[in-house]
């Protein structure tokens, strides 16, 4: 977020001495661990792509894409255009490359439909396979949130939003967020506890590195409607497989 908050690094501290490490690149292949919390934002306010980005781009409003065009040659798969659902079948060429950002739902849709994905289900639709790829479509999941409010023992310091001290021009803007951390020990006695299987570090829902629960620390004032308007930390979000 920018900001240096008062609370950043005795929380850094607590996770650490939980066995969270920090995690300097949460994009790296390993979404486990103690992370940054990045965001676009400009005075305070994100920023999106489809105001910023606008030179050079033509949209095309009420048109849906039937597939993405992959061709082969010289031993590779390389995507070269992008059919459309018209009923003069329009395809749109590609002079660099194809990006492929349909959302949760239809990225996976339009993947299968390009003949990427399960091969066994690709085939059950009459889809020729071009890359066998089980996992695609298999990974949604649901995401809801659990709060947890944390009463500051000094309301005075610098600590959270509601405090005198709390200010400054980079942490007044934007949302009071800092550190994403996704513990995996917590999961990992709940599967010992509640089933009697083998070693739960084989099981399936930990055996491939993915995150579970993840918890973000938010530094805001309690709402008039909670027990106690004081200077808080929140955490939330677990994610449950669906």
């Amino acid at each position: 977020m920018g900001g240096e908050y008062a609370l950043r690094g005795p929380v850094k501290a607590a996770w650490n001495a939980l066995g969270v490490r920090y995690n300097h690149d949460l994009n790296s292949g390993n979404p486990l661990g103690l992370a940054e919390v990045v965001e676009n934002r400009c005075d305070g306010r994100r920023q999106f792509s489809s105001s910023i980005y606008t030179l050079n781009v033509h949209k095309l409003t009420e048109t849906l894409a039937k597939r993405v065009i992959i061709e082969k040659g010289d031993g590779r798969k390389v995507a070269t255009a992008v059919e459309l659902v018209r009923d003069d079948k329009k395809i749109l060429t590609a002079r660099r490359e194809v990006i492929l950002a349909a959302g949760a739902y239809r990225t996976p849709q339009l993947l299968m439909l390009s003949g990427i994905g399960p091969a066994e289900e690709l085939q059950r639709h009459g889809i020729e396979v071009l890359l066998d790829m089980p996992d695609v479509g298999l990974n949604f999941h649901d995401h809801p949130s659990v709060t947890q409010w944390w009463k500051l023992r000094s309301p005075e310091k610098n600590l959270s939003v509601g405090s005198p001290a709390f200010g400054g021009p980079i942490l007044s803007k934007g949302i009071p967020l800092d550190f994403i951390v996704v513990p995996l020990d917590g999961l990992r006695g709940a599967l010992a506890k509640d089933e009697t299987g083998p070693d739960p570090n084989k099981h399936p829902l930990i055996s491939v590195q993915r995150a579970h629960v993840e918890t973000a620390i938010f530094m805001w004032r309690a709402t008039p409607r909670t027990p106690k308007s004081k200077p808080t930390v929140v955490t939330s979000r677990p994610q449950l497989s669906a």
